[in-house]
């Protein structure tokens, strides 16, 4: 096939070889370590197909277009390290037609500690994976990168990928307060009271109007992981601003 796989990985051993072994069929395999440290480097070598790229890490946009320009292919998809493929997706890409001026979105269903999640805003989750490299690429942003695709048609796949969004409440804290901190806009500061009803209103949202409370205990924590996503975001900018 010639579509180029692309992954950036940094620590991932315990859901790395289940990526790359889901992505076998595919000639090329591009594996983007940054600041590695655990067995993911040594996994991603016993497969023949993975070519491996020693990086950096800079914001997730401009680390996964550097990535990408490490492919042969001008085709290419891009896999979180902690997603993996079904046999069905991979199927429809052996025989998929691909057309110009297009790029193509596949569904995630997500999974927390190996549950599906169906509701809290996860399901669905669309997102641009499949794209020519040479007509698009991810928008420049340290976190929720996206495919530009202001001039292209965006095109559907029918399978799903697999994405393990939570394999542990501790790392799912550490994400929330790593993401919290790259997206956040460092000119905003308000005061802690509208930034509490700012996490507050995140909180609601996600549990009661994405119907996370139809998700058992993991919509609440996903709601609560939303509500610390926001205080955080912008409690760290009024701490700063008042020193």
């Amino acid at each position: 096939m010639k579509i180029s796989i692309i992954i950036i990985a940094s620590n991932n051993e315990d859901t790395i070889y289940e990526c790359l072994n889901s992505v076998q069929q595919f000639d090329e395999v591009i594996v983007y370590l940054n600041n590695s440290q655990d067995n993911t480097k040594n996994i991603a070598q016993k497969f023949s197909n993975v070519k491996i790229i020693d990086g950096y890490f800079d914001g997730f946009g401009a680390t996964k277009n550097r990535a990408v320009s490490c492919s042969s292919n001008d085709w290419v998809f891009v896999l979180d390290s902690d997603e993996f493929f079904t046999q069905e997706l991979v199927n429809e890409l052996k025989y998929l037609k691909l057309e110009e001026n297009s790029c193509y979105k596949v569904n995630r269903k997500n999974l927390f500690l190996k549950e599906e999640v169906k509701y809290s805003g996860w399901n669905p989750d669309w997102v641009v994976r499949l794209f020519n490299k040479k007509q698009t690429q991810f928008s420049d942003v340290e976190v929720h990168e996206s495919i530009i695709t202001d001039k292209l048609d965006v095109k559907t796949l029918n399978n799903r990928i697999v994405h393990y969004a939570i394999n542990d409440i501790r790392d799912f804290l550490l994400k929330t307060y790593k993401y919290s901190n790259l997206q956040r806009n460092k000119n905003k500061v308000y005061n802690p009271f509208i930034i509490f009803n700012k996490a507050l209103f995140a909180f609601i949202r996600t549990y009661i109007l994405k119907l996370g409370f139809l998700d058992g205990y993991k919509g609440l924590i996903i709601s609560i992981g939303n509500f610390n996503g926001v205080f955080f975001k912008y409690m760290v900018n009024y701490v700063k601003a008042k020193k």
